[in-house]
């Protein structure tokens, strides 16, 4: 299997079944030292799902019954959800592990509760590529890093001058995860609320185990 339809696979796992419906994770912006650790914006998929559903037994509140915006309305009330690095992080993951490289710790990362944009971009971890032309499943861009908190995407899939990336943002018109594409080079309008300059860090990387 392509890596391209390995991290299609992975964006589905954040397509969550919820009291019998597919709610696309919300965002979570990631606060260390939360003390309740099922709101850490670092969780799994698999985690996410059981975190649901013991808070909602726990408030009464029923999944069943509620609609898939009143279920991501609940998520969101109560800080579960996953950040832009987190839901890079595991889409990378489950990736390595397919295709026999044993996952993102194993390729010398740390956890993903301790992972954020700057790392997974960082010189130790990755390369730059230099233009859109040699995109390739699997590569991020990092965006907005002349700002105290910087943004990562993850490319899924490059063919015929358009590409489809995936994140988690709270900044764009669609809130948590989601894809949209680049076409001809040109970011959408959803990524206008992100600087893009690479003097100041941004662009392109690859995961050197991926290189």
């Amino acid at each position: 299997m392509d890596h391209a339809s390995i991290l299609k696979q992975a964006y589905q796992q954040f397509i969550l079944p919820l009291g019998g419906k597919q709610v696309f994770t919300p965002y979570r912006i990631n606060i260390p030292f939360q003390p309740d650790r099922r709101k850490y914006g670092k969780s799994s998929p698999e985690k996410l799902i059981k975190n649901t559903l013991e808070i909602a037994r726990e408030q009464n509140f029923d999944l069943n019954q509620a609609s898939v915006e009143e279920i991501r309305k609940f998520m969101e009330q109560n800080q579960l959800g996953i950040d832009c690095s987190g839901f890079v992080y595991y889409l990378l993951d489950y990736l390595l592990k397919k295709i026999g490289q044993g996952g993102m710790e194993e390729a010398g990362f740390p956890p993903a509760s301790k992972t954020n944009v700057a790392i997974l971009t960082s010189e130790e971890f990755s390369n730059p590529v230099e233009d859109f032309s040699q995109i390739q499943p699997g590569d991020l861009i990092k965006l907005n890093s002349k700002e105290e908190i910087p943004h990562v995407v993850i490319i899924l899939d490059s063919q015929n001058e358009e590409i489809t990336y995936a994140h988690s943002s709270s900044l764009t018109p669609i809130k948590g995860i989601h894809q949209d594409s680049i076409k001809n080079s040109q970011f959408p309008a959803e990524l206008e609320v992100f600087s893009y300059n690479k003097q100041m860090g941004d662009g392109i990387r690859r995961l050197k185990i991926l290189a």
